[in-house]
């Protein structure tokens, strides 16, 4: 009989201490497979909300550009309109050139405010005109931005190349706009004479309700974009990392970035105690955290 209780009590042992492995095994994959599967701490986006960061990483509202383009016939009149919409600290200057049947333009922020292309200038946008298609491209932070339309010329487009016609290779190009067109054409920069005049106007210009009224479109254009700003650091170019990488840690856009990252590291806690909390006495998570060129000219004095 003492024989038989012995059995059974043993036998009754390995059960409960197959079921208690088969439980902690069952626990442990069910750890592993919440750990696997968890949501990781998203990266937040830079603080697109504030000017200092959109104008420390060269963000410009290209919708506005874009619009601006379609309704402008001069030169004068679309720099000075870009350089209202753009809330960086230099002036944005631009360069024309003929391309096969059209022209581009080559739009860039005056990093080292020079007042000439130079090879520390960064490059915020192309805009190119081919034929009946024009196509608006964005540059470092603004990459992500594409979009092609129609192009439809100035009604009196027409007589304008006429009036040039000794300028075979333009006359040849119907669609090449009127206000890139001149005698002895062949180039244009930004005259120094004006980005003196766009300067001085821009001082009061940014102490005006306009420009808080741009500001205020700026900023809903950057939150509809959000999402495409979260990798700016790998778009931005060489030029505007260097600039950026010289502002002084009290700068408005080194301390929006602080908090940024301050607000990563608390996403990545708070995920980190979800995480422990549901898979009992298991707690930790791993985390993974996640060049265009400007080239040198001269700017010349001649100009729209």
């Amino acid at each position: 009989m003492e024989t038989t209780e012995k059995v059974i009590a043993g036998a009754f042992v390995t059960v409960v201490g197959v079921s208690m492995l088969g439980t902690c095994s069952r626990n442990r994959s069910t750890q592993e497979e919440y750990i696997r599967y968890s949501p990781q701490p998203v990266p937040v986006p830079p603080a697109v909300d504030s000017v200092d960061v959109r104008a420390a990483e060269g963000i410009i509202n290209l919708n506005e550009v874009r619009d601006s383009f379609r309704a402008t016939h001069e030169m004068a009149v679309f720099e000075q309109r870009v350089n209202e919409i753009y809330e960086g600290e230099q002036m944005v200057v631009f360069e024309a050139k003929e391309v096969g049947n059209g022209f581009q333009l080559l739009a860039r922020e005056d990093l080292d405010g020079s007042k000439s292309t130079t090879a520390s200038d960064d490059l915020l946008f192309t805009l190119s005109v081919m034929g009946r298609e024009a196509t608006l491209k964005g540059h470092g932070a603004n990459d992500y931005y594409k979009e092609t339309w129609l192009y439809e010329p100035p009604a009196d487009a027409a007589e304008r190349v006429r009036e040039v016609h000794h300028h075979s290779s333009f006359a040849s190009s119907p669609f090449f706009w009127w206000w890139l067109l001149s005698p002895g054409w062949g180039g244009y920069y930004t005259p120094m004479a004006r980005y003196d005049s766009m300067y001085a106007y821009r001082g009061g210009y940014r102490n005006s309700g306009a420009y808080r009224d741009q500001v205020s479109r700026n900023t809903s254009y950057a939150r509809s974009k959000s999402s495409s700003f979260r990798n700016t650091s790998s778009t931005m170019s060489s030029q505007r990392k260097s600039y950026v990488s010289k502002m002084p840690s009290t700068s408005g856009y080194k301390q929006k970035m602080a908090a940024s990252a301050r607000k990563t590291g608390t996403s990545a806690k708070s995920q980190t105690r979800t995480s422990g909390t549901k898979s009992g006495s298991f707690s930790g998570t791993s985390n993974k955290s996640s060049s265009s060129k400007g080239y040198g000219g001269f700017r010349g004095s001649s100009g729209f």
